[in-house]
């Protein structure tokens, strides 16, 4: 697998591959297109900006993991700041994602993904990017 790509994102939650775990339920551009009544260029634009995570997966396909979004289809606050902050330390996409569904010392050992779906303070969630970013440099 390319460094970076997702495998089986069809079996996304259900299946023994721990990025597979991780990545959990997803959204494909045309889902996205639909429901926030944007174009692809959009949202593109925001994969780019690093205010969405996007992930490739092994076929090719571009998918958006599903909890970074609330009901309403904006991206959770702190999402986008702790991508760009966790993009200072070099690494990829599925790293980062590992990252937001890992357990988290910095957060209580909650993941950041869940402390984000949570509603808790974001800014929590940024630091402890910050902070792995920095590690990540080293």
């Amino acid at each position: 697998m390319p460094k970076g790509e997702v495998e089986d994102v069809p079996c996304a939650g259900h299946g023994e591959d721990p990025a597979t775990e991780a990545v959990g339920p997803v959204f494909v551009a045309a889902d996205l297109i639909g429901w926030l009544g944007v174009s692809r260029q959009v949202i593109d634009e925001r994969v780019r900006r690093r205010d969405l995570l996007a992930l490739r997966t092994s076929d090719g396909s571009t998918v958006y993991p599903e909890w970074q979004f609330d009901v309403d289809g904006a991206v959770l606050p702190g999402v986008g700041a702790a991508l760009r902050a966790l993009s200072q330390g070099g690494m990829d996409d599925l790293t980062h994602l590992l990252w937001f569904a890992g357990e988290n010392p910095e957060l209580g050992g909650s993941s950041a993904a869940a402390w984000l779906t949570e509603k808790r303070d974001p800014g929590a969630v940024v630091r402890a990017a910050q902070h792995t970013a920095a590690g990540w440099r080293r």
